[in-house]
């Protein structure tokens, strides 16, 4: 029964580190509700009913935010590599690419006739950026394969001003970092 309870609780943690290392695990004290809050309370919950020490918990909420980190400091890489493309590809300075993005125009407005010409750094760096998380071990080959696939699509919604994949919040403002 106890090998059962320890395999649950590995897979449980497991899980956790899976889903929680979208979000940084708050400290109990805190009263603002953020993503991380379901962790969290899951953590506290596996020391209240005696399946894991505070400890093990400790450890754990600090390997959140270790992951955490280290996910912030890749996006920030990613996003600098981004804007590099687009402002060598324009000829134009970070600053000015920020501010016609919170002006309100998308990349492709912005690019006029060197649409094409960055759409085609774009599809570039986007394979350049998935096979270097392949060999950061950060995604499958086969995942990278597909982003690769989609790479004109995805430098199409960046274009469009509609994020990279999905219809995100901010679109290519806010992956270029002009977005507050």
């Amino acid at each position: 029964m106890k090998r059962t309870k320890q395999l649950l609780t590995a897979s449980g943690v497991a899980a956790l580190v899976s889903i929680g290392s979208a979000g940084v695990v708050t400290a109990a004290t805190s009263s603002t509700p953020t993503q991380a809050d379901g962790p969290t309370k899951i953590l506290s919950s596996l020391v209240a009913d005696g399946t894991i020490s505070q400890t093990q918990a400790d450890k754990i909420a600090a390997k959140f935010t270790e992951k955490r980190a280290e996910h912030k400091a890749v996006r920030s890489q990613r996003r600098a590599a981004m804007t590099d493309v687009v402002t060598k590809t324009l000829g134009i300075s970070k600053a000015d690419l920020q501010a016609q993005l919170k002006s309100g125009k998308n990349l492709g407005q912005l690019a006029g006739d060197k649409k094409d010409e960055l759409k085609s750094a774009l599809v570039a760096q986007i394979k350049k950026m998935s096979a270097d998380a392949v060999k950061a071990g950060r995604i499958s080959q086969e995942r990278a394969d597909k982003m690769s696939a989609n790479a004109s699509k995805i430098a199409d919604r960046i274009l469009a001003g509609k994020g990279r994949a999905g219809g995100q919040a901010g679109g290519a403002g806010r992956f270029m970092g002009a977005s507050s």
